[in-house]
């Protein structure tokens, strides 16, 4: 396939930005913005093929509904930290058997009030 040429204009300081990430990734700048391009249209045609099967409006329920979820289990915490904590479950329900996450849960209890013991005695001790 015959390249084509493709003119550009920034700020000196995008093109020295531009030039200093494309020589951190070992490749030329041509071949650093025609990436960068590219994972743009990517993105955006991605976003559409969402947007047009309605899988936007899907997610958006099943994080409503989660978050719900964690809110009864969890009680008062933030929304952020709802999704932390339910973005970390899944990661780790994916490295550690059923019978070790079990066995997490049940001493969890326990490993956080010695947490929050050590919390208040740092505290104390700073004081």
């Amino acid at each position: 396939m015959t390249r084509k040429k493709i003119t550009m204009y920034g700020t000196q300081e995008q093109k020295d930005r531009i030039e200093e990430r494309a020589d951190e990734c070992g490749v030329s700048v041509s071949e650093y913005c025609l990436e960068a391009v590219e994972q743009r249209i990517a993105r955006e045609l991605q976003q559409k093929r969402m947007s047009d099967l309605g899988i936007e409006d899907q997610i958006n329920d099943i994080t409503q509904k989660l978050n719900t979820r964690a809110t009864r289990v969890f009680g008062g915490s933030t929304e952020q930290e709802q999704l932390y904590g339910i973005a970390l479950w899944e990661l780790l329900g994916d490295e550690f058997s059923k019978e070790a996450r079990k066995e997490s849960m049940e001493s969890a209890s326990e490993r956080l009030d010695k947490g929050v013991e050590k919390l208040k005695n740092k505290r104390s001790e700073a004081q």
